[in-house]
């Protein structure tokens, strides 16, 4: 067998590490750091430097209300961290 073989992982494997990791990062870190782990997966997996998504649908996504969704993305953007647009 081929050493190359011997790292191929199972798309199963991959799925179930990344779920025990976002749990992980739910239980153990404050909601900016989740909202920046976020935006960063989200622009690693686009195609390009844009990436379009609403506070509500973070808010959703982070388990959070849209006001915090609102305040840290304010605080990025006033921090010159990011180009957030709140329209």
């Amino acid at each position: 067998m081929p050493r190359c073989r011997q790292w191929r992982f199972n798309p199963n494997e991959v799925i179930l590490a990344q779920t025990q990791i976002t749990a992980a990062c739910n239980a153990l870190h404050n909601i900016e750091q989740r909202f920046c782990r976020w935006l960063l997966q989200t622009w690693d997996r686009s195609e390009n430097d844009t990436i379009t998504l609403t506070q509500e649908f973070l808010s959703e996504m982070l388990g959070v209300r849209r006001t915090s969704v609102t305040e840290i993305a304010s605080k990025m953007q006033a921090e010159g961290l990011s180009g957030i647009d709140e329209d």
